[in-house]
């Protein structure tokens, strides 16, 4: 770019601005001499050329070089008598309107000079500043991307635990032990019943807790803000509405920044399993009084078989003894053989009775009464006992 504009040519070294100088006067001085350009009569547009030139490209220094070199050959070369140095009482205006104007313009192209080359290096600085802003815009837009994804994924997080402690109703919490301050997860919030806030205090804990449990609760959190130790433990909260809940609390202490105890910890609302556990205790009570009740009922049907069975070998043996006596002629030594068969089969079956009579029947088996007609016997025949029950029974 500098190539393509000579006003933004870098300025040369020191020896090369003099020469320049120098060269620039000559060939001014050159170009009036020469009678095919018709130039004797302009020598001092040349001159001003000359000192303008060398001022702008080496700067103050080598422009009063040039004016001093083009205001000598002006002196020597066109100033009467030309070619000498005597003094020239008459030119000496027209010399020092000469010298004045090669002066100011000299100055003038090296002021200008400088204001180019500071107008270049703020145009440059700019440029450099430019790309700079442009640079960190990048870096920043980078930055602001990354932390935007930071900030979605945090988000994401944050919404995942939230769901995850309102499904399992487990809360989190930090408490910071030299300031006094708690901070309470969302879920803690819905589980003690308050509203959400940047922060709570013991005392709001405690006005929660239910009075059985309050005092105990203030021993643990006492220990736990003198030793520093970690803490687990369960307790009641009434609630506005008067029910009661059921949490359990669990923390770990940890060093914060200033060298301080801070517990970080999760309570859990275990209302509903210890509402399950209550009711499996009471459903294992009420199964116990159904058993003993099934037992009382099974050690009935037992003692009633027990007496039936015995009751009804009676009845047939009565049924049987009038059979002989309703004879056309009785048979009285039939009849009279019935009694003392009882009599052999009652210390028989009174032990009998007795032993099933203490404890309900363990095999589990439906006791049926014998048929009506397996306890009758043929007319000509004694009675026999009746069918005895079936083997383990």
């Amino acid at each position: 770019m500098f190539r393509s504009n000579p006003v933004l040519w870098p300025k040369p070294p020191v020896i090369w601005s003099f020469g320049i100088a120098v060269l620039s006067v000559t060939t001014a001085l050159i170009l009036t001499q020469l009678p095919a350009l018709h130039l004797e009569a302009a020598p001092v547009s040349l001159f001003l050329f000359a000192v303008m030139f060398s001022a702008w490209v080496g700067g103050v220094a080598p422009g009063l070089l040039a004016t001093a070199l083009s205001a000598l050959a002006f002196y020597y070369y066109f100033l009467s008598p030309m070619h000498s140095l005597v003094a020239k009482p008459e030119e000496i205006p027209r010399f020092i309107a000469l010298a004045v104007s090669l002066l100011f313009a000299g100055l003038l192209s090296a002021a200008q000079r400088r204001a180019t080359e500071s107008l270049r290096r703020a145009r440059d600085d700019l440029v450099g500043t430019v790309q700079q802003l442009q640079r960190t815009n990048e870096a920043l837009q980078a930055e602001s991307r990354e932390r935007k994804r930071a900030e979605e994924k945090l988000q994401q997080s944050e919404a995942y635990l939230s769901e995850a402690q309102r499904l399992s109703h487990t809360g989190s919490f930090g408490w910071r032990v030299a300031t006094g301050e708690i901070v309470w997860s969302e879920e803690t919030f819905r589980i003690f019943g308050y509203d959400k806030a940047p922060f709570v205090t013991i005392d709001t804990v405690l006005q929660r807790i239910h009075p059985d449990d309050r005092a105990r609760a203030q021993q643990t959190i006492d220990r736990a803000s003198g030793d520093g130790n970690d803490f687990d433990h369960g307790y009641q909260l009434l609630m506005p509405d008067g029910s009661i809940k059921h949490v359990h609390a669990m923390a770990h202490a940890v060093k914060d920044a200033s060298d301080g105890i801070e517990f970080v910890g999760a309570v859990t609302d275990i209302t509903a399993r210890k509402r399950a556990e209550e009711e499996l205790h009471e459903a294992q009570a009420n199964l116990a009084n159904v058993t003993r009740v099934m037992a009382l009922g099974e050690l009935a049907a037992s003692i009633a078989h027990e007496v039936n069975q015995p009751l009804a070998a009676v009845v047939a043996n009565a049924a049987a003894c009038l059979r002989w006596l309703d004879r056309e002629t009785p048979n009285l030594e039939e009849a009279r053989g019935t009694v003392p068969e009882r009599r052999r089969e009652q210390p028989r079956l009174a032990p009998r009775s007795a032993a099933r009579s203490t404890t309900a029947p363990r095999c589990g088996c439906r006791r049926r009464a014998a048929p009506w007609g397996t306890l009758q016997r043929d007319e000509r025949k004694t009675p026999s006992r009746c069918v005895p029950p079936a083997a383990g029974c």
